[in-house]
């Protein structure tokens, strides 16, 4: 029993981290496009 309490608080912060890594690529991607976006807007302006 001690055993397994003491693998569930390891296994959360990995999940945890594995989910914010994934967030990060996602949040870069979407950042890219809004300077795509912007830059594409400005050029138009011109």
């Amino acid at each position: 029993m001690e055993k397994k309490k003491k693998a569930k608080p390891k296994l959360t912060p990995i999940v945890k981290s594995f989910k914010g890594s994934f967030k990060i690529p996602e949040n870069f991607e979407f950042k890219e496009d809004l300077r795509k976006s912007r830059s594409e807007k400005t050029s138009l302006d011109e």
